[in-house]
């Protein structure tokens, strides 16, 4: 079962998951056009995940690493030659169908997003945090340097109206959500990794319906293209930056 649930945000809740005072700034629509194809010396990308990568609800050109693509292009080229994303995933499942598959690739660029499952399930913390070290070291071990693997944060699902009967205790999964998202962005930034948070965007479902697809309970195309959004000015920074200075590269944490 895909996992994202809802609960309209109450005066008291963890800050981190504080929706904006107003709705300035929020995606307003899908991006597009699509830009030319991948030409000969496009990068390889390929995106591992769980069901928001995987994009359940929307069309595949609206999920956030397709449109990811067009934002780049021409600038930076990359060839989404796959997305392993599936629905239902948990770490364990992303490392027993996923991995073993990535290497084959000779991807360029990875992205990694995974984690919403394992809150809802309510995989152990200490169980998530080494199933995260070994995915992550998989990617590395797979030829892909840190500076080109972005880790995407888990959105707070408890925000999404849809959800409201699908979960017995959203306090307790919003504070699971917060710690797991913690412990992704400690192994990241121990293996030099950049982490792009999502919340900035996601968290304006209590705002912006058209953020949520029709099931009011994943996000819509609208709202991965907010997505997409953060993660370009990322990976252009990063990109950037490794030609600026091939040698060098560090952790970092996206807002």
């Amino acid at each position: 079962m895909a996992v994202l649930v809802s609960l309209v945000l109450l005066a008291g809740c963890a800050a981190s998951s504080q929706p904006l005072a107003t709705p300035d700034a929020l995606p307003t629509g899908l991006v597009g056009p699509v830009a030319p194809t991948a030409g000969p010396d496009a990068l390889r990308y390929v995106a591992i995940g769980d069901t928001y990568t995987y994009g359940d609800g929307v069309q595949q050109s609206d999920r956030w690493p397709n449109q990811l693509v067009r934002i780049l292009r021409p600038e930076l080229d990359l060839d989404l030659v796959a997305n392993l994303a599936s629905l239902s995933t948990l770490t364990t499942d992303l490392i027993q169908d996923q991995l073993p598959r990535l290497a084959s690739l000779r991807p360029d660029f990875v992205t990694v997003q995974v984690g919403a499952n394992d809150v809802y399930f309510r995989t152990r913390a200490t169980a998530y945090a080494a199933n995260v070290a070994r995915i992550l070291d998989a990617v590395l071990g797979s030829g892909v340097p840190p500076d080109r693997i972005v880790v995407l944060t888990t959105p707070d699902f408890t925000l999404t109206p849809g959800g409201q009967d699908r979960i017995p205790d959203p306090y307790s999964q919003r504070a699971l959500i917060a710690e797991f998202n913690t412990i992704l962005k400690t192994a990241a930034a121990a293996r030099g990794i950049t982490v792009v948070d999502i919340a900035p965007i996601s968290d304006r479902v209590t705002l912006d319906p058209s953020l949520l697809a029709a099931d009011k309970l994943h996000p819509s195309g609208k709202q991965y293209a907010g997505w997409a959004d953060l993660m370009a000015d990322t990976v252009r920074r990063l990109f950037r930056a490794a030609v600026a200075s091939p040698d060098v590269s560090g952790p970092s944490v996206a807002p």
